[in-house]
């Protein structure tokens, strides 16, 4: 499940929220790089609380205050919106992923991963809490200049609708899921659990993706009646097992490879040096039919094969990168990220520092 993101450069002033609710709201700090509003416009928000907790950043990656008061925030700590009133000062967030709970604190993170909360695991703690998150990167860039970014990611579930908005700067922007009278929590709740036929992630059947029996979760229809509690669906390529429920790309690449269908897949990434020219490749993707040798590599029938060039300045190199079909399972599909082998690149392209702010609405 993918979602919006936003892109932002500055190096001044920048105010971003995160919000429970539908509505947005704006304020001026007096000097900072960038603040982090909270605030909940649930229907519901003065009897069900809301925590936010910060997680993610490798060690020396994260480095906030409370707004106005010099009080320093930590990774792995839930704080009630309360305590966050008056907004969060971030100097540094590297790899962030900024999570908001409701009803109950986030407990047991650990350092060890980052103080990711457990979603997928029956019967351990934060697993019947409801919970949802937006990823941030903000700090300064090998330039020098403040940079970041930030998206509503449900790249491995979903269970609170955001909202995400920044003031200040020059590309002001709000991400949002696009709510409506027919679109909500409950119908996305339904729709995508219909897909894996509404099977759940239980102590006796880890292989499903609604997580049901939650506290302050919703209620949703299913053959065999009422759902309730439904805290969150887990993402196709975050499922237990290495598996999936959800339907199977089996038809598509065996309809893809008989027929022939190849794909031609160019563009540029990664700068080398920073701030050099882009790599430029042009390749060209087909399930093989045969087995032959591309590259030096050996192709077998069902192998995923792109083939071509990639130029950096006035180098061009051939590349070939090879999918086996023991790795193209649906599960790794979803995820975008199947094990591949490559050969005669030039560089592993860079990853780009990205900015993210959230706000979550009603259900």
């Amino acid at each position: 499940m993918k979602a919006p993101r936003s892109h932002m450069r500055r190096g001044y002033l920048a105010r971003a929220f995160l919000m429970l609710s539908g509505g947005l709201f704006a304020a001026t700090p007096a000097a900072a790089d960038l603040i982090l509003d909270f605030n909940n416009d649930r229907p519901d928000a003065s009897s069900l609380l809301a925590y936010i907790t910060f997680t993610g950043a490798p060690a020396g990656g994260f480095n906030a205050t409370i707004a106005g008061t010099g009080v320093a925030l930590q990774e792995g700590v839930s704080y009630s919106l309360s305590t966050l009133a008056s907004g969060v000062d971030v100097t540094n967030y590297t790899s962030g992923r900024v999570f908001v709970s409701l009803g109950s604190p986030l407990t047991g993170l650990s350092a060890a991963n980052n103080y990711a909360p457990n979603f997928l695991a029956p019967g351990q703690p934060n697993f019947t809490t409801r919970m949802d998150k937006y990823e941030i990167t903000y700090g300064l860039s090998a330039t020098g200049v403040l940079t970041g970014g930030a998206n509503l990611s449900s790249t491995d579930f979903f269970g609170i609708p955001l909202k995400l908005q920044t003031k200040g700067g020059s590309q002001p922007t709000t991400l949002t899921w696009n709510y409506n009278g027919a679109v909500n929590t409950a119908s996305v709740f339904q729709t995508l659990g219909a897909l894996q036929n509404f099977q759940t992630d239980t102590v006796s059947d880890t292989l499903g993706a609604l997580v049901a029996n939650g506290a302050n979760g919703v209620t949703i229809n299913t053959p065999g009646g009422p759902m309730n509690g439904v805290v969150r669906i887990i993402a196709p390529s975050s499922t237990n097992g290495n598996q999936t429920p959800y339907p199977s790309f089996t038809n598509y690449l065996t309809a893809i490879q008989t027929g022939g269908i190849s794909a031609t897949i160019a563009g540029q990434n990664g700068q080398y040096p920073k701030g050099g020219p882009f790599q430029n490749y042009n390749l060209s993707g087909v399930i093989s039919n045969t087995m032959q040798t591309v590259n030096g590599m050996t192709v077998h029938p069902g192998d995923l094969v792109l083939n071509g060039t990639v130029q950096l300045g006035a180098v061009t190199t051939p590349l070939t990168i090879l999918v086996t079909q023991a790795n193209l399972s649906s599960f790794a599909i979803y995820g975008a990220n199947p094990a591949y082998t490559i050969c005669a690149a030039v560089q592993t392209p860079t990853r780009w520092s990205r900015r993210w702010s959230p706000t979550i609405s009603p259900d």
